[in-house]
């Protein structure tokens, strides 16, 4: 089959998820392709190791951007929305993260005519290096919503005053296994 003649791994992405599944973070890709036919890219490109779930347009009965896709992706991997991160290169991979309420990093490379920052991705990089920080940064906030969210329910309880301060050293070991759905195109 030739169907990576003109397909590799854009640089740093390898990088990128041999660092999250060294960490136990689950990986899947969900893509408007057949699925078949993006299995076949993965295999072509030795990339299949790294995934625990792919989907593609005809897996689910639903297609980006119907959340349905995303959330049903997710839920192969053995994850939670809640404990997700879309990255992504198009509109279409940005709205379906949004439509799942699932965070969205947006890489500024890839299929998108209009720049992607247009879109309101959560984060938008130029190089998979910058992925990480990306992510942190991202669950960080989202550590903290939650947190704030249950302090403030259990002050709200007790009739306390709320207090919305978390300070960062409760944070640094409370990492959460991020689940990394790619729908982005593996290779130039």
């Amino acid at each position: 089959a030739r169907i990576a003649d003109s397909s590799r791994p854009y640089p740093g992405i390898l990088a990128a998820l041999d660092a999250y599944q060294n960490e136990g973070a689950a990986l899947a890709v969900c893509t408007n392709k057949i699925e078949a036919h993006a299995k076949m890219l993965l295999d072509a490109l030795d990339m299949s190791r790294y995934f625990s779930a792919v989907t593609g347009r005809d897996s689910l009965g639903a297609c980006k951007p119907d959340p349905r896709h995303l959330t049903g992706t997710i839920a192969l991997a053995n994850g939670v929305p809640a404990r997700a991160i879309m990255i992504g290169d198009s509109e279409t991979d940005i709205a379906t993260a949004k439509a799942a309420s699932v965070p969205v990093v947006a890489v500024d490379f890839g299929y998108s005519v209009e720049p992607v920052h247009t879109f309101a991705p959560d984060a938008v990089i130029g190089h998979f290096d910058e992925l990480r920080p990306a992510i942190a940064r991202l669950t960080r906030a989202s550590i903290l919503q939650v947190l704030n969210e249950d302090y403030t329910r259990t002050a709200r309880a007790k009739g306390l005053r709320e207090r919305r301060v978390i300070s960062y050293h409760v944070l640094k070991n409370a990492l959460l296994p991020v689940i990394t759905v790619a729908g982005i195109q593996l290779g130039q």
